[in-house]
């Protein structure tokens, strides 16, 4: 991955890891424990994903606290569960990038 070589190019290999994985089954592969500060989603544009990886990591104990952000195709609906707040939006083009925070010790 060009993250991970990234973050060893700049000595940060110990303070930050690197996990894909497809979420569309609702699952985080085990290896990809917490607590996390930042998720990037990049789930398919199409087929209601988007909404299927937010209610995962929702519900992921290891991303209380976190900043997730979201990557959609501009016009979609921002399909946020409840425990996510909202905090920046932005648009590039054709897409949208939202910012949520998921708040440390449980829902908002």
């Amino acid at each position: 991955h060009r993250l991970t070589e990234t973050l060893a190019s700049l000595g940060l290999s110990e303070q930050a890891h690197v996990h894909r994985a497809d979420l569309s089954g609702g699952l985080l592969p085990a290896e990809a424990t917490g607590p996390w500060g930042i998720v990037f989603l990049d789930p398919p544009y199409a087929g209601g994903a988007g909404a299927v990886w937010l209610a995962a990591l929702a519900s992921v104990e290891a991303a209380r606290g976190a900043l997730i952000v979201h990557e959609r195709a501009h016009g979609e609906a921002p399909p946020a569960p409840p425990e996510l707040l909202l905090w920046k939006e932005r648009r590039y083009g054709d897409t949208t990038v939202t910012i949520y925070r998921l708040e440390p010790g449980g829902a908002a």
